[in-house]
């Protein structure tokens, strides 16, 4: 373990400008660097690491939650970072928070020092709901701490986890991490049942449906399994559709969406989304949800099959896929699975009541 150190630790500020020579975005940048290099350590690749250009869009604050960011300094060099979210959700006190210590520093009081940090910092913003998400190195025997859904378990000698339990946190939810490999033989797109119709787009939502976007991202907001994580619902508008696709767009990222329209009601009642970097990096799996009251005609398969053409037409230099799913969502686990989806990974959800 080494000795044990005071780092200098202090607010870090998210600057909207993103041009080379910024000044301001000089911590920043030292930042995203910082998390690529804890990432690259944790996941065995550098396949996941983001540009600043590409971080910073996603991390600065929009209506429907705040980031707050700090640093952590030994001898003019940063060496951690803690993160605070917090979501706009009427009535939450939830904060997601987040703490990264480069390898080298581990075992000297440094990640303690952010987390007591990012700890006050949710306090004095009225939140007393503390949830982290860690990615957990994979690894087979040893002692396992299980999920109290029943369903997946992290190593508890995993570094974060021995961390996480120090400090009074409790495993809620183990998220499996899959990987799809496209050099496979693409599924064919199952036919869809006359009253469902599929639309897809690249981009922007289409105004004709902004509004049907914003009830299904407000539903998936409580719709996907949370185990027994604290959750609220987050209210999505039009406008909120359309500063996400903008965002996407400052990032260089291209989101492709997929989704199913309700022939008699004219209404959407599925989506599911790929976002996709600007070079062949892995893409991103990110939202499917069919309305409850619409499932049963295997709509997600559907709706999720005909993305992945979508993705081989639009970026045919991507190879991968990635997507993060609990491990108690069978049905979501079963259509992965029949795509060719493959665990590599697991995440752990984590959560602590102050007192």
């Amino acid at each position: 373990m080494s000795a044990a150190v005071s780092p200098d630790i202090r607010p870090i500020t998210a600057d909207v400008a993103v041009g080379a020579d910024a000044p301001a975005n000089a911590e920043f940048r030292e930042l995203v660097a910082l998390r690529n290099a804890v990432e690259a350590d944790t996941m065995g690749t550098s396949a996941l690491n983001l540009s600043v250009e590409e971080l910073l869009p996603a991390l600065t604050d929009t209506a429907l939650r705040r980031y707050l960011h700090v640093g952590a300094w030994v001898g003019g060099e940063l060496v951690g970072r803690g993160l605070v979210i917090l979501p706009s959700d009427e009535g939450s006190a939830v904060a997601r928070t987040l703490v990264d210590v480069l390898p080298a520093h581990r075992g000297a009081g440094i990640g303690s020092a952010l987390l007591a940090e990012v700890e006050r910092m949710a306090a004095a913003e009225g939140r007393a709901v503390l949830q982290v998400d860690v990615a957990h190195r994979a690894s087979e025997g040893g002692e396992r701490l299980a999920s109290p859904t029943g369903f997946g378990d992290v190593p508890a000698a995993d570094p974060g986890a021995r961390f996480l339990l120090a400090h009074g946190y409790r495993l809620e939810q183990v998220l499996r991490v899959s990987r799809l490999d496209l050099d496979v033989t693409m599924p064919e797109i199952p036919s869809v049942e006359d009253e469902f119709a599929l639309h897809a787009w690249v981009g922007a939502t289409p105004p004709p449906w902004l509004e049907d976007v914003a009830v299904l991202k407000t539903a998936m907001s409580t719709a996907v399994p949370s185990g027994e994580l604290t959750v609220s619902e987050t209210v999505w508008t039009a406008g909120d559709v359309q500063d996400r696709d903008a965002r996407q767009r400052r990032r260089g990222r291209v989101l492709l969406t997929v989704v199913a329209e309700h022939r008699p009601s004219g209404r959407l009642v599925g989506i599911t989304e790929i976002e996709v970097p600007a070079d062949d990096r892995p893409a991103f799996q990110e939202d499917t949800l069919v309305l409850p009251e619409h499932r049963g005609h295997a709509l997600g398969l559907r709706l999720k099959v005909r993305n992945l053409h979508e993705l081989r037409r639009h970026a045919p230099g991507t190879s991968t896929v990635l997507t993060f799913n609990a491990e108690e969502n069978r049905p979501m686990l079963t259509v992965n699975e029949a795509m060719g989806f493959r665990a590599m990974a697991h995440e752990g959800s984590w959560e602590k009541h102050a007192r």
